[in-house]
């Protein structure tokens, strides 16, 4: 941490030092953006520890340095005024003098746009309350994060009480000293739990679990999060934070997201209301006069359709996707469409025996290494993500290699049974690992720009598009490999998996577009609103055939609502889905494997990293403005 505050604390005196009239881009605006080029690294591998250290002290030390680290940033950095008045002053004279590449210019522009957004230019008195309240909402929402992390929800339960849960995640179970099995609040165990077993009251108790971990102490943190962020919005002269977060995004506007919402509700909603005909239809047992269900059963219902009628049992899917040789096959499809190698390499010193190291290599040179934690542990990050470490830029034409974490938490071996991968598993494995090439090869001259740093309502488009190659047969049949037969996927099931997607699209979006309405919602003009009742007035909405349980505190343990990358932004995923399925259908009529269409995608879109306005990127592909005709046909909403 010290490092970090020395770094950027000489830094800063460096830039404030030059002469207003001497100032040019290289030692104005790129000095700045070199700030976080030199601090990143160490910043993120801190953000890093906290989400995967086994050791409670590092990941303590780690969360206490992130919040300093934040203090530290905005009050130096992000809300400098003498900082910002040497960038606005080379901006007003010398900027328009100097023949700046495109990638250049946009950083100016957008950083002096984002600078007076966060109030750069108010009276110092104002700022110095903008600064005190940035600083208090950043150390609210690493409290809600770790409240997460650190949940240590779990129940007990026989052997009987788990009928029909699969072998692999029974066996992967810890038990008590008189036998019963350990139920935690990790993936694994808890889709497990909610697709498998026979025994409602288990699903129940699982779904409680699971929908209460960090409650209530973080009702109370989001609250003030909200109260906090809205009080922020109104010191810059919004009317909300929402109208504040997403004025520079794709969207624009928290009014845009509206309709781009509603016009994927109505045909959404028709879509889930054929669904639950035939579901209730199959299973009459589970959903009581009105045609409403328990939240705990839906999974279920869903899985017990699946095999009756898809004549799709998804423990039998599992058995083709060995944890080894599918990753081993996933990298493949990534290396021939990217032009790309991996290399696995030997390496120890790391936070855990089960981290793995993977060299990428582009056209005969090292360009990144991957980092993969892939299976679950006692107080590690619970979802699965992408975090880089350092970042993908470009000196002076020579690559400097990047570093990215892949987070996951997927089942592991057993002495009983090897360790396999659900259809889920595959298709996160993908997508996640689909932001770390595009940490890897959005390479750009200018650190803020590189790989992901993009547009909030941006960001997932790459990864939800490659989601897409998991339903094509040829993908299907080179991943599968069947544990024991060693036979790829039949024909058959690859054709039940193409139509899974459809098999239940409406609730599913129904199901994403109710967390939108929600984060979109808490951020609006009235933050001190009932929280729990507003998620209760969404879901009767949105979804009024679920039950709605009282019981259950699911925005207490709904991490991106305390994200500074999503926030109300949580749209952002439906939003770049519709623009990831116009993408995928253009890319496969050219070939999925085809090396010539992967450049193509590479040159005009996630190579760029952030360095253009991605509307143009997604133009520049396609030849064409976006359509929303492929997402509405994959989903079966036409």
């Amino acid at each position: 941490m010290e490092k970090i505050k020395n770094i950027t604390t000489e830094s800063v005196n460096e830039i404030l030092s030059i002469p207003n009239d001497k100032r040019n881009f290289k030692n104005t605006a790129k000095a700045i953006d070199k700030i976080g080029e030199k601090t990143a690294a160490l910043a993120h591998s801190i953000v890093a520890l906290e989400k995967v250290s086994p050791e409670k002290d590092i990941r303590d030390a780690a969360h206490k340095a992130s919040i300093e680290m934040s203090e530290f940033h905005i009050k130096e950095v992000s809300t400098n005024k003498k900082l910002y008045e040497a960038l606005k002053y080379y901006y007003d004279h010398q900027f328009k003098e100097e023949n700046l590449d495109p990638e250049e210019q946009y950083f100016v522009t957008e950083s002096i746009q984002d600078l007076e957004r966060m109030g750069l230019n108010l009276p110092e008195e104002k700022l110095a309350e903008v600064r005190k309240t940035l600083q208090e909402i950043s150390t609210l929402e690493q409290e809600f994060q770790q409240n997460i992390n650190s949940d240590k929800s779990q129940i007990e339960v026989t052997k009987d009480e788990l009928k029909g849960l699969p072998e692999q995640v029974l066996n992967s179970l810890e038990k008590t000293a008189d036998g019963k099995y350990i139920l935690k609040a990790d993936y694994p165990t808890v889709n497990g739990v909610l697709d498998h077993v026979e025994v409602e009251k288990t699903r129940e108790k699982v779904s409680r679990m699971f929908n209460n971990r960090a409650y209530p102490k973080n009702m109370e943190i989001l609250k003030e999060i909200l109260i906090k962020k809205n009080h922020l919005a109104n010191l810059l002269g919004y009317k909300d934070f929402a109208h504040l977060d997403m004025e520079n995004e794709m969207a624009k506007s928290p009014e845009n997201v509206t309709k781009f919402i509603n016009n994927i509700v109505d045909k959404a909603t028709k879509k889930a209301k054929n669904e639950l005909k035939l579901f209730s239809e199959n299973n009459r047992k589970f959903f009581d006069k009105n045609g409403k269900i328990q939240p705990w059963n839906i999974s279920f219902v869903k899985n017990e359709y699946k095999k009756n009628h898809l004549k799709l049992d998804e423990k039998e899917l599992t058995k083709y996707f060995p944890l080894e040789n599918t990753i081993k096959e996933l990298l493949d499809i990534y290396q021939q469409f990217f032009n790309v190698k991996f290399k696995e390499i030997q390496t120890g010193g790391f936070w855990h025996q089960d981290v793995k190291v993977v060299e990428v290599f582009k056209d005969g040179h090292l360009i990144s290494y991957l980092i993969l934690d892939l299976h679950p542990r006692d107080s590690k990050y619970s979802h699965a993500c992408d975090q880089p470490i350092i970042s993908a830029v470009k000196k002076d034409n020579k690559i400097c290699p990047s570093v990215s974490l892949v987070i996951a938490n997927f089942p592991k071996s057993t002495p009983n049974s090897p360790s396999l991968l659900t259809y889920k598993d595959v298709v996160t494995f993908f997508h996640e690992f689909g932001h770390a090439m595009h940490d890897t090869l959005g390479r750009t001259e200018l650190t803020s720009f590189a790989g992901t740093n993009v547009k909030s309502d941006f960001v997932e488009l790459p990864s939800q598009m490659l989601e897409n190659w998991m339903e094509d047969k040829e993908i299907l049949k080179k991943v599968s490999k069947h544990y024991q037969t060693g036979e790829p996927l039949p024909d058959d099931l690859i054709e039940k998996i193409a139509d899974l997607k459809k098999f239940d699209s409406g609730d599913f979006t129904l199901r994403q577009l109710q967390f939108a309405l929600l984060a979109l919602g808490l951020f609006d003009p009235n933050p001190e609103k009932d929280i729990q009742e507003f998620w209760k007035s969404i879901s009767h909405k949105l979804r009024d055939y679920v039950v709605w349980d009282p019981e259950s505190h699911f925005v207490a343990s709904f991490g991106h609502l305390a994200s500074s990358l999503y926030g109300p932004k949580y749209y952002g995923y439906m939003w770049s889905n519709v623009f990831a399925h116009d993408l995928f259908d253009t890319i496969k009529k050219g070939g999925l494997l085809n090396g010539n269409m992967g450049q193509k995608y590479i040159d005009n879109v996630i190579g760029k990293g952030g360095s253009q306005d991605p509307n143009d990127l997604i133009e520049a592909f396609l030849g064409r403005k976006p359509s929303e005709d492929a997402f509405m046909k994959d989903m079966g909403f036409e």
